[in-house]
């Protein structure tokens, strides 16, 4: 999971939305949600971890996580949802 979750970054991600960054604090990229409308910048991304935090709503975890609240789908959506971005060979699920 780690090998995936490293394959596909939250910046990138966010950025092909048309999510630009709002600043830079710690080093971590801050963003205003894209899960909640809000005055000021309250979701934070660790780059390095590929990981965010969105304060605004309590909301934390991977790119998969993100994908999955942001499109409102599941874990094999959102990967075949980020392939597609990326043009990335599907990945097979056994009994699928």
């Amino acid at each position: 999971m780690s090998e995936l979750n490293d394959q596909f970054k939250i910046v990138d991600y966010l950025a092909s939305k048309g999510i630009q960054p709002a600043g830079q604090k710690a080093g971590e990229i801050l963003y205003y949600s894209p899960l909640k409308a809000e005055r000021s910048p309250s979701f934070f991304v660790n780059p390095t971890k590929n990981r965010f935090n969105d304060f605004s709503t309590g909301e934390k975890g991977d790119i998969f996580r993100l994908v999955s609240l942001l499109e409102k789908t599941d874990f094999k959506t959102s990967l075949r949802l980020l392939q597609n971005l990326k043009n990335v060979p599907a990945f097979s699920f056994s009994g699928t």
